[in-house]
């Protein structure tokens, strides 16, 4: 193969929600986004990043959602300090109080119905090293090669826009 290295994004389903005209802004936009927007936004440009390199034909590239997994980023989330995240969340600061008890809720439920990291690690691995997975490929969680959570992930236009982005902020 001419491709020297590969590559696999950890992505999100998220990145089927980011709304395309704020996928094409600029990295560095001072336009008010919330918080959610910005993950779905983030979690797209990896998927359009890789669809890039794909095309340029160098190097291997896949992304993949590894599917619903229970980590700990709930906990990570709630040290930002209540008050932030309730305003990220709900825009609005009275929310803080009771905050810790909607995470709390949202941690049972997670802990009992997601799966173990333990799985979310070997779905990486498989969508790396399993020969079916071609370069630009979007795997979802379920292991099936090539389904893409939305049209952007074809958008030519978004692709160069986000590779266009990358380089200009990384100065290549």
């Amino acid at each position: 193969s001419t491709q020297s290295t590969g590559v696999t994004f950890v992505s999100s389903g998220a990145s089927a929600n980011a709304p395309i005209e704020q996928t094409l802004w600029p990295m560095n936009d001072e336009r008010e986004v919330s918080s959610m927007s910005v993950y779905d936004i983030t979690k797209a440009w990896q998927a359009l990043y890789c669809e890039g390199i794909s095309f340029e034909g160098k190097h291997f590239c896949s992304s993949l959602h590894p599917g619903a997994i229970a980590s700990n980023i709930f906990d990570d989330l709630l040290s930002a300090g209540e008050e932030h995240l309730a305003t990220a969340w709900y825009g609005t600061a009275k929310m803080a109080p009771v905050l810790p008890f909607i995470v709390q809720g949202v941690q049972n439920i997670v802990s009992k119905t997601w799966e173990a990291t333990d799985v979310g690690g070997e779905r990486v691995l498989w969508t790396a090293l399993d020969k079916r997975v071609k370069s630009g490929d979007y795997v979802d969680n379920f292991g099936l090669a090539d389904v893409r959570t939305t049209p952007l992930m074809h958008n030519k236009t978004a692709i160069a826009t986000v590779m266009r982005h990358t380089k200009e902020a990384i100065q290549l």
